[in-house]
């Protein structure tokens, strides 16, 4: 597993595992313990999930059993753009996705589709990049919406590699520093987006894949499109 230091110090892993859709309880926390004993040690959830709880009832078996202790979990969840509004909401949200989840503390805690100047904040990231900020990447296989599993000069490399693209993607990404959080709740794609630990790509690939552009615009999510904020503003995780 590789770390990235963050400036309090606090190592958090390069390859993480996300929940986003898997609402089914059993099957959210059988996936959590799945990932920690395949050997991931972040786990990303969110308010609006609506599984906090089953990943703290994850957390606390994989601890239970001896899988980890507590202390080498990264735990992300996220602020739900309901609770927003003010101070008073956003310490309301915060306190109620660690009751939900049974935990003492989150290792981060996100604003989970903050909505404003899209453009300007992210040229905002790209300064806090030259700060060494920890970027990390939902959806960094495409989200299941388009097809790299397709690209031939991506097999190419990952043919050379003996792994599969995916591998070839996440590792990619984590080689440009950006942390990965992808998803599965099958135990071989579990096991497969971890295991890219044994091999690195060559400048020459990673400035293939870097000139890589398959022309695909966010379909899913656009901050900037009046639709997509007013169905995220829409969208409530309690009355």
């Amino acid at each position: 597993m590789e770390y990235s230091i963050l400036s309090n110090n606090l190592k958090m892993p390069m390859v993480g595992f996300g929940v986003f859709k898997v609402t089914d309880k059993e099957e959210c926390q059988q996936s959590v313990l799945s990932a920690i004993r395949s050997g991931y040690r972040l786990i990303d959830t969110a308010a609006v999930y609506g599984n906090e709880d089953a990943v703290g009832d994850a957390v606390r078996k994989a601890i239970a059993t001896g899988l980890c202790t507590r202390e080498e979990l990264f735990i992300t969840s996220k602020l739900w753009v309901q609770d927003m509004a003010n101070y008073d909401l956003a310490k309301a949200g915060i306190e109620a996705s660690l009751k939900k989840s049974g935990l003492d503390y989150f290792d981060l805690y996100l604003l989970h589709q903050a909505m404003g100047d899209y453009f300007s904040a992210w040229r905002a990231l790209e300064t806090m990049k030259h700060y060494n900020v920890q970027p990390e990447a939902w959806a960094p296989l495409g989200g299941g919406r388009h097809k790299p599993y397709e690209n031939v000069m991506l097999q190419r490399i990952a043919d050379a590699h003996q792994k599969t693209i995916a591998q070839v993607v996440l590792r990619w990404n984590v080689q440009r520093g950006v942390t990965v959080i992808p998803k599965s709740t099958r135990q071989e794609r579990i096991e497969e987006n971890f295991a890219i630990w044994d091999f690195s790509l060559t400048d020459n690939e990673m400035a293939q894949i870097n000139a890589l552009d398959l022309g695909y615009v966010g379909e899913a999510v656009k901050h900037f499109n009046p639709e997509f904020v007013r169905g995220c503003l829409g969208v409530k995780i309690y009355d």
